[in-house]
């Protein structure tokens, strides 16, 4: 059954299909709508001339009418499907006043029987103000009247029985060609507005793109096309995934949903990837159309390309990082050189004194003086090596370690100060934790940095107490003493390079251990958390991934 209807689909297909493959596509469905309504036509008139012939046996003439009917229609519907199509317009609204002439000529009985046929004649002006201009419509109208008006010289034809027919014959023929006027000014102003709108939309400097409610492209304006390399016909009929990056995907589709249900979208930014396969910046502005019934048509996109702007906004954001960078660096230096200055000052006096000195002892002194000189020269060339290197991203080399053996080995390190102090520490280790990916070298300086910070802020006799535990799917080093404690204000510059608790840099150190600490532990993706207060002591938590440090 199927098949049968497929087979009949493409014969109607065959009749009504032009032959003129030059027309342009909106001539061509005007010329199917015409090929449509003479077949109807040919076939009206097919089952109705039987009919009519059999309930005229006295009409001589119904036959050889109706077989000119046919043959006219089929002449029209041939001309209509070739260049000549306008002739077979004119065939097509000519043949019904034809066709009354005839009857009217022909027909046995009274005349005034006959002239019921004038009636039909209003469809003849109908078809014309549907298929010709107005002008040809006016000229039809005038020769019905005319020809209407022609029966008032006709012998036997009362004034009374030919007025009401010429009246009728006006009144419909004003009606019509005022409908026809109506129906020209709207489509001249339709027309007008199309033309506007099509030159926005060829001439925009933005991308246009019109999408059914599927996502597919129906149109785009050439600088659409010459965004993405291709043509604005190659663009036509391809998906919105074919030209949107494969990241954004999911987004877009988000928005295309969203758009459905009418949800106000504000511009967003998306990457499009051109016909060579390269990709560009693009901010879109999307909307849902909806004709006069408040139906979804489909979905116009406004899309600017925006590569420029981005590279714009990089170059700034690279200007600002670099000149962050210089200040950083200055700021580093100048601190730097002023703490390099106190040792090289204490070095240079101690030479001097050296020099002076008339008894041997007194050289020894000075020589030693000298020597802590150095090796805190020599510390802080190291410490900031090491900062340098943390700030550069130098590669760690992450291995499974036992943070418990490394916290140990670092207070072995830092015993050498306990010597001459009265401090203790306390090592509370969690020997069920887990190994952990450490680069083992920096993370033991991490921990010789707070542990070295908790002594010198831990007055004689005081306690250093460290301990280790899991927390969720952290490893946590406590680091906690009972010294003079930090203030609030003081809480938020600790991790600031070079800083101190004092201005004039008479408290120990050189207030990089801690940026140092909290480098290193956030190159191992975790965190370093303080609590503290004056008086008070503090307790620094380190928190420690368990999973692979990145």
């Amino acid at each position: 059954m199927s098949s049968i209807l497929n087979r009949w689909k493409r014969y109607w297909q065959q009749i009504i299909q032009s032959t003129d493959n030059l027309l342009q596509a909106e001539n061509q469905y005007d010329k199917r709508l015409l090929s449509t309504l003479t077949v109807a036509l040919l076939i009206a008139t097919m089952i109705i001339s039987p009919i009519w012939i059999a309930s005229n046996p006295n009409f001589k003439a119904t036959l050889p009418i109706s077989v000119g009917l046919v043959f006219a229609l089929l002449i029209a519907w041939y001309l209509i499907r070739t260049q000549h199509a306008r002739i077979g317009v004119y065939i097509l609204v000519g043949l019904l006043p034809c066709t009354v002439a005839a009857v009217i000529v022909t027909a046995p009985g009274p005349i005034m029987d006959r002239m019921l046929s004038l009636n039909f004649l209003v469809v003849s002006i109908l078809l014309a103000s549907i298929l010709l201009d107005l002008r040809a419509t006016v000229i039809l109208a005038i020769v019905n009247i005319l020809g209407t008006s022609a029966f008032f010289f006709v012998p036997g034809v009362p004034f009374a029985i030919t007025y009401p027919y010429v009246v009728y014959q006006a009144l419909m023929s004003a009606l019509l060609i005022v409908t026809t006027i109506m129906r020209t000014v709207y489509l001249r102003r339709l027309h007008q507005s199309e033309r506007r709108y099509r030159s926005l939309f060829e001439q925009s400097n933005d991308a246009v793109f019109m999408l059914n409610l599927d996502g597919i492209h129906l149109e785009v304006n050439q600088r659409a096309a010459d965004m993405l390399g291709y043509t604005p016909e190659e663009l036509a009929g391809l998906s919105f995934k074919e030209i949107v990056s494969l990241s954004d995907h999911s987004s877009s589709e988000a928005v295309l949903d969203n758009l459905k249900t009418n949800t106000f979208l504000p511009p967003y930014e998306r990457l499009f990837r051109k016909k060579d396969g390269t990709e560009l910046s693009v901010e879109i502005n999307a909307e849902l159309v909806r004709d006069t019934d408040g139906q979804p048509i489909h979905i116009q996109s406004i899309v600017r390309d925006i590569s420029e702007r981005k590279r714009a906004q990089e170059r700034a954001q690279a200007q600002a990082l670099e000149q962050e960078r210089m200040q950083l660096l200055t700021n580093f230096v100048t601190n730097a050189s002023h703490e390099i200055r106190t040792p090289l000052a204490l070095i240079n006096t101690n030479m001097y004194l050296m020099t002076k000195a008339t008894d041997e002892q007194q050289r020894q002194r000075y020589a030693q003086q000298g020597e802590r000189s150095v090796m805190q020269l020599r510390k802080l060339v190291d410490m900031i090596l090491s900062m340098t290197k943390l700030d550069s991203s130098v590669p760690l080399a992450y291995k499974p370690s036992d943070i418990n053996s490394l916290i140990s080995q670092a207070m072995s390190h830092i015993s050498q100060r306990l010597k001459d102090t009265t401090h203790t520490i306390v090592f509370d280790p969690d020997i069920s934790l887990p190994q952990l990916q450490l680069d083992e070298h920096w993370i033991s300086e991490a921990v010789i940095n707070l542990l070295d910070n908790a002594i010198r802020f831990t007055p004689e006799g005081g306690t250093i107490s460290v301990r280790t535990y899991r927390q969720d799917s952290y490893v946590v080093i406590e680091i906690k003493d009972t010294g003079i404690g930090i203030g609030e204000d003081a809480l938020a510059h600790i991790f600031e390079r070079f800083w101190r608790l004092d201005e004039v840099h008479t408290t120990p150190g050189f207030g990089l251990g801690l940026p140092i600490a909290e480098a290193v532990v956030k190159r191992h993706s975790g965190k370093i958390e303080v609590e503290s207060a004056l008086g008070s002591g503090s307790l620094f938590k380190v928190s420690l991934p368990i999973a692979e440090a990145s």
